[in-house]
């Protein structure tokens, strides 16, 4: 469970995660080919960075107001998180791949790295700010980025760029 510090006037960026974010993710994405195949899953590099760029987006956003009580979906999602994101393969029947918006990797990992910017620089203008939306709750900063983190990770798995993957 991420713990926060309850002195703390407001929340902190992690370093190691903020460094992973903004160098050593878009570094290693760097060496794949836009068309480069999983070990498993169906997206290319190039929807792989995509995906990552409409997660990092979406997830930073509040849509609405919590209700009094979480929701199936939002109690998944904290579970989720409280037990250090452990990603998973999981198929999904039918899936297709969504068309690419960017022309290239390059250019889509170049997304990712303003989206990663506009993640960092949210927190730098409103430190308190909490995303919300009905899918999966309420998050602050530390969820936030540890999501991100490991969603990153994750994903670097999948190509094979990182040995190891596990909850942290």
């Amino acid at each position: 469970m991420i713990k926060l510090n309850p002195k703390a006037k407001h929340q902190t960026m992690t370093p190691q995660y903020k460094d992973f974010l903004t160098k050593e993710l878009p570094r290693k994405l760097r060496t794949l080919a836009g068309d480069q195949a999983p070990n498993f899953g169906i997206m290319t590099a190039q929807h792989t960075v995509e995906h990552l760029i409409f997660v990092t987006k979406s997830i930073a956003k509040r849509r609405g107001e919590p209700e009094a009580e979480l929701n199936k979906s939002q109690q998944y999602f904290r579970k989720f998180i409280d037990a250090g994101a452990p990603f998973e393969y999981r198929p999904k029947e039918g899936a297709e791949l969504n068309e690419l918006r960017s022309s290239n990797i390059a250019e889509a990992i170049q997304g990712l790295e303003k989206a990663t910017e506009q993640f960092y620089a949210l927190f730098e203008t409103n430190p308190d700010h909490k995303s919300y939306n009905a899918m999966m709750g309420e998050f602050n900063l530390a969820e936030l980025e540890l999501f991100n983190y490991q969603h990153g990770r994750w994903h670097l798995y999948q190509f094979g760029l990182i040995e190891a993957f596990s909850a942290i």
